[in-house]
């Protein structure tokens, strides 16, 4: 069983690789996921980060890079989308992509959808999410139902999270995306701290504190319990090891 990190680190920034989940991680919890809120202060943060951290600093959730990017604007961070489907190794780098999913997976999972009026499909092009926030009561049932679909496709399997359940090829996750983004400079050699919140973040959690670094998990149990502890962490952060200027990007 993974154990994330029960301290913070104290190490300077100028030596972290930082990697930030998103959702219920930077930014509360919205009814749909367009509904969330970036504020300029924590934009101004994420830029101070980056500055201070010479670049080593990256956004790794389940969103596509497209949409972070319009949520961060006018940020443009390095990133990993879709679980890690998607990536982009340095701020101003061409984002990458794998294949697609099925249209017939894709077909499914839509049908699935409308026959459960209140349920939210978000088609990612590289997999496919189905968000039941607003029917909690059926959870159980879609998932069973999900579990059915995803059989008759080997190559994909269900992610499992909060409220939503998402569909996506096997391998493609956020361990192997921060494994993937730490190998590369600004990253590479510099002690891995990756937060998150969901089931969704155990990989890359247990992908850092291999390597010797720091997975701390948003929650009552660890030392960050909610996305405000983790805003105002950053920010000190920052004050604490940032530049006063410097590149943005």
């Amino acid at each position: 069983m993974i154990q994330p990190a029960a301290n913070l680190p104290t190490i300077p920034l100028s030596q972290m690789a930082l990697f930030l989940d998103v959702d219920g991680t930077l930014l509360d919890i919205a009814p749909t996921p367009d509904a969330v809120v970036v504020s300029d202060e924590l934009k101004a943060v994420l830029a101070g980060l980056f500055a201070g951290a010479g670049g080593a600093v990256a956004l790794v959730s389940g969103r596509t890079v497209a949409d972070l990017d319009r949520l961060f604007q006018p940020l443009r961070l390095p990133v990993a989308g879709q679980h890690g489907a998607e990536w982009r190794i340095t701020a101003d780098g061409i984002t990458g992509r794998i294949s697609t999913v099925p249209e017939r997976l894709r077909d499914l999972a839509v049908a699935l959808a409308l026959r459960h009026p209140g349920m939210l499909v978000e088609d990612k092009g590289g997999a496919v999410a189905l968000h039941v926030r607003a029917r909690p009561e059926l959870e159980g049932e879609i998932g069973q139902a999900v579990e059915q679909i995803v059989a008759g496709f080997p190559d994909y399997e269900v992610l499992h999270g909060k409220a939503v359940f998402e569909f996506r090829r096997k391998g493609v996750h956020k361990g192997a995306a921060v494994a993937t983004l730490a190998e590369q400079p600004p990253f590479s050699g510099r002690t891995q701290v990756f937060i998150g919140d969901d089931t969704t973040d155990l990989d890359a959690i247990d992908t850092v504190q291999r390597s010797g670094g720091y997975g701390l998990l948003v929650g009552p149990a660890g030392p960050l319990r909610r996305p405000h502890d983790v805003r105002n962490w950053l920010a000190g952060l920052l004050q604490a090891g940032g530049p006063d200027g410097g590149n943005r990007p």
